[in-house]
């Protein structure tokens, strides 16, 4: 979180785990409860790794507006900030020095419980959740370029959150559809969402259908750009490759299951 001139104004290293519900519930008594707000936590603030980045909750507010305004009418307007689709809350930690701030991410969202499917992260020793996100993209982009031609062009794209948004020919063919239950068979997977919660339960359903176990070999192609396999932050670029070594290993356990 910084100020208009660019200082960072809360913690730059990670939050420890301890530290999470401390924080979470402090913010839950003074600000979210007393404006009738229900919350999640999502991302890896959802999950048991060791550390977190920011704080990432969802609320249950649709608009976003309307959530930066209830927030900020409470904190205060330098305290808050709309950043995308969420809304970046600078909060105290509780019991601490008085310039010891961290950053809490709250996302608007008309059901928590789906947007706190879409953002799940991945547990200590896992594939992280941004993978699994990314390979349902990858799908969604593989199904847009098997249904294009000289007919007409087709795009299937997600955001998280947000959802599934198919256009043709350039127009949106309806809303954004932000329920898993509604979207994943649109991308041709007919499995309950729980059953693809993570990346490795993903992958697990891809290699049962043909289609889809000859489409993961297109996957680390899709990520091996600046971002991920060739990221120079060393952590990322581990986790990207983890995900591909996962995706190796389910090759060979089916090769050997045949």
């Amino acid at each position: 979180f910084k100020d208009s001139t660019g200082n960072v104004l809360t913690r730059t290293d990670r939050i420890q785990r301890g530290d999470v519900s401390r924080i979470l519930s402090a913010f839950n008594s003074q600000v979210l409860e007393p404006l009738g707000i229900a919350y999640l936590p999502v991302g890896s603030t959802a999950t048991d790794t060791d550390t977190v980045g920011d704080l990432d909750i969802v609320v249950d507010i649709a608009s976003k507006d309307v959530l930066f305004k209830m927030i900020s009418d409470e904190l205060g307007l330098e305290n808050v900030k709309k950043i995308g689709q969420l809304i970046a809350v600078k909060f105290l930690v509780p019991n601490s020095s008085e310039d010891d701030f961290v950053q809490i991410d709250v996302i608007p969202s008309a059901s928590v419980e789906d947007t706190a499917w879409v953002m799940k992260g991945g547990t200590e020793g896992s594939v992280k959740g941004v993978f699994r996100n990314l390979l349902f993209s990858y799908i969604a982009r593989v199904k847009s370029d098997q249904e294009s031609n000289t007919m007409g062009q087709v795009k299937y794209s997600l955001s998280w959150p947000g959802g599934l948004l198919v256009k043709v020919d350039g127009e949106d063919k309806g809303p954004r559809e932000p329920d898993p239950d509604n979207f994943l068979p649109v991308l041709g997977i007919e499995v309950p969402k729980e059953e693809v919660s993570t990346f490795e339960d993903l992958v697990k359903y891809m290699r049962s259908d043909a289609n889809f176990s000859f489409m993961l070999q297109g996957f680390k192609d899709y990520i091996d750009n600046s971002r991920y396999l060739q990221s120079k932050d060393e952590k990322v670029k581990s986790a990207a490759e983890e995900a591909i070594a996962h995706i190796e290993r389910s090759r060979m356990n089916e090769s050997f299951a045949l």
